[in-house]
């Protein structure tokens, strides 16, 4: 089991935890040759050297650090040495646009900038003369440092602190032992769905208090493995991810990127994965692709056996006993299919947790009887991560689970998710009036999101408060619940359903790229002609299908009359997604404006 961590600030148990299992494994990173490990001990090491580094490079007490990278163990190296010098780290995606860039690092004060390599560092040296409060620039790569008098190279900056703590050993202890719980730790900026991004500040006392309530709930060990990928500077990666293995002492992967995260899974081998629904919902696309495609006696195997997991499960939540038949039958298609699905994900995965946006029921259960179970968990920068969650002996499929512990949860009148507890947030950065608006007198976090609770306390989410769709006749309609079904066949990446204040529903639909060039082939099309694909008999006539088979599982009044297929992915790149893959709903509707205005056409309704 862990050990107990004492201390009320990150640094003290970060101290605690390298010091306690100097051995155990930290990390394990790709180096271009192959996978190297890195125990606790090393980490606090380079850690100390970066923190007392940085120290003597005149980064003062409170003073913000932004870091602009991608998430590597530099990253952890970086942050852990900044919370300990008593710096304030803030994250800064690295595929924000560069007015994007300037904003954060501007808006947040930060004094120091660390960046990943030269093509980030060329994004700085644009925007330069707009960044007047910076006062160095470390770069994990070699650059050249004559681009900018700023520049300081992240080894120079290590060298200096095992220089330093050659003569004092003690010297980044101190440092990390003048923090207090109530001192301003991280700063995470909101992806911005709807305006400028806002910075939420947590503490200490938040990220402890959080990584306490989750080692109560989860059953998390020294010996688990996970692989890092998300982006750093979202909450999930920062404080369930990066905080939440310090707490537990688990070990990581860093994927050497998003694109390689399917054949890193192969190597890094995880008990616990955590990740956003996205990922699930490509591997669940990639699967009925594969049994579409496969050959009959191969597809009927499949199809029973997948059959015959999830009745399995169904009488296991239900609390019925499956019955030896049942039992036998369970057996013979675990080792016949199952065995095969949990393979994709290294084969060693005890449990999954899905959080930051809905996932359809249809894929928790299939993970559920494939002997993946995911705990769906809800919460939002603005409370440190986690609200509710699903786990161990209190799990319901469809909810994100009850209260964390210590934490209070209650819908307000108008079907708001309110909160309140320790791991509420300090407020935003130098933005008291967002803050009031968040954060009512008696220590309530207004979510922003709607949703209903049981009488066992399992909460539901229905949708953001803002992106409720009031029809022409009056009918509240929770758009993501409809996106969610939509998103069922494999062929579809993103959707998006419009209609407020319209008398109907309409939708717009993006193609996944890797399952769309094969349904071009097949019907004898380039791969890279999505202009055409969109407009193919067979793919419309595809689509029509599945859209009525979606819309006898839904009211009249949310069924989707109209709809159009893109004939572009919404992605990060394009602005159509969050850096956590979330739809930018404002942006897509305005970018495709006419088209959704040519639905109504003629219609009324506004």
């Amino acid at each position: 089991m862990a050990a107990k961590i004492s201390g009320q600030t990150v640094s003290e148990r970060f101290l605690n935890r390298t010091r306690a299992m100097p051995d155990l494994p930290a990390y394990y990173h790709h180096d271009g040759k192959g996978w190297k490990k890195a125990g606790w001990g090393e980490l606090g090491i380079l850690a100390a050297r970066l923190g007392v580094g940085l120290h003597d490079l005149g980064h003062g007490r409170g003073e913000k650090c932004a870091i602009l990278a991608d998430t590597r163990p530099e990253w952890t190296v970086c942050d852990y040495g900044i919370l300990g010098a008593g710096g304030v780290s803030v994250g800064v995606y690295p595929t924000l646009t560069i007015e994007q860039t300037e904003y954060v690092i501007d808006h947040s004060d930060s004094t120091t900038l660390i960046v990943q390599d030269q093509a980030q560092l060329e994004k700085i040296l644009r925007i330069k003369s707009k960044l007047p409060k910076v006062k160095r620039i470390i770069v994990w790569e070699k650059v050249d440092r004559h681009q900018d008098d700023r520049i300081v190279q992240y080894e120079d900056v290590l060298k200096r602190g095992e220089k330093l703590l050659e003569k004092d050993r003690e010297s980044f202890a101190r440092l990390c032992g003048q923090a207090k719980p109530g001192d301003l730790a991280i700063i995470i900026y909101t992806s911005g769905t709807t305006g400028p991004p806002k910075g939420a500040m947590m503490s200490h006392g938040n990220i402890c208090f959080m990584l306490d309530a989750m080692n109560e709930i989860l059953p998390i060990v020294p010996e688990d493995q996970t692989i890092a990928f998300l982006p750093m500077a979202h909450v999930a990666e920062h404080v369930v991810g990066q905080f939440g293995r310090l707490q537990t002492g688990m070990s990581a992967y860093y994927a050497r990127s998003l694109q390689t995260v399917v054949d890193d899974l192969a190597v890094a081998r995880p008990t616990v994965f955590g990740s956003v629904p996205r990922i699930f919902e490509k591997v669940y696309s990639k699967v009925q692709s594969g049994l579409e495609q496969a050959p009959p006696g191969k597809r009927r195997m499949a199809e029973w056996a997948i059959g015959t997991a999830l009745e399995y499960s169904r009488l296991q939540r239900e609390g019925r006993a499956p019955g030896m038949w049942l039992s036998l039958k369970r057996a013979v298609a675990d080792r016949l299919v199952l065995k095969k699905l949990r393979g994709i994900f290294g084969g060693q995965v005890r449990f999954f947790i899905s959080g930051a946006a809905p996932i359809a029921y249809e894929i928790l259960e299939f993970f559920d009887a494939a002997g993946m179970t995911t705990y769906e968990v809800y919460g939002m920068t603005e409370s440190t991560a986690l609200i509710t969650a699903n786990r161990p002996g209190a799990q319901k499929l469809g909810t994100v689970g009850k209260a964390i512990p210590h934490v209070e949860v209650k819908i307000a009148d108008d079907g708001e998710i309110l909160a309140r507890g320790a791991n509420v947030f300090l407020g935003y950065f130098k933005n008291e009036e967002a803050t009031r608006e968040t954060i009512d007198a008696q220590g309530w976090l207004h979510t922003g999101d709607i949703g209903e609770m049981d009488e066992e306390g399992f909460l539901r989410i229905t949708d953001r408060k803002k992106n409720l769709i009031i029809t022409a006749g009056g009918k509240n309609i929770a758009p993501a619940n409809i996106e969610g079904l939509l998103k069922q066949d494999p062929l579809i990446s993103q959707v998006l359903v419009h209609g407020d204040k319209r008398k109907f529903l309409s939708a717009l639909f993006t193609l996944e790229p890797e399952e769309a060039g094969k349904f071009a082939q097949q019907n004898g099309l380039k791969p890279d002609d999505r202009r055409a694909l969109a407009k193919h008999p067979a793919l419309l006539e595809r689509i029509r299908k599945h859209v009525e088979a979606c819309n006898e599982q839904l009211a009249r009044y949310e069924t989707v009359k109209k709809w159009e297929i893109l004939t572009e992915d919404f992605t990060v790149d394009n602005e159509m997604l969050t850096p956590t893959l979330k739809v930018r709903r404002k942006q897509v509707e305005q970018r495709y404006n006419d088209l959704l205005e040519s639905f109504y056409a003629g219609v009324g309704g506004d």
